[in-house]
């Protein structure tokens, strides 16, 4: 079932503040790390938080797309040139952004937690 677009951003914001805050908090420890399981462990923390918030970006993309969508068929069918043309600009900054998110999502499930590792030099 589809979530409604308020919780995909609230969802989205939420995935954010955590992925800054385990950053943060491994930029603090990762001085101090020596046990490279423990770093390991961070960075697949990392890595999944930043999965999950392309994930929701991607989501809330498909559904703004989906709008749109319905916006430019509905000034299509009552003619509405105008109208029809900003959806359809719309629509093509969307798809953009969408296949943008969609490639980071496989980039990043393709790198595995090493391209968090990367984050700090590792």
């Amino acid at each position: 079932m589809a979530q409604p677009a308020g919780d995909l951003d609230a969802q989205l914001e939420q995935a954010h503040r955590d992925l800054e805050q385990a950053v943060m908090d491994t930029l603090g420890a990762r001085k101090g790390l020596l046990d490279p399981a423990r770093k390991q462990e961070l960075y697949e923390k990392i890595w999944r938080l930043r999965v999950r918030a392309a994930e929701l970006e991607r989501d809330r993309i498909g559904r703004q797309l989906t709008e749109v969508r319905h916006a430019a068929d509905r000034a299509a069918t009552r003619m509405d040139h105008e109208e029809y043309l900003a959806a359809s600009r719309k629509l093509a900054g969307l798809r953009i952004r969408y296949l943008n998110a969609a490639d980071l999502l496989e980039k990043l499930r393709a790198d595995g937690p090493a391209s968090s590792a990367r984050l700090f030099g590792g």
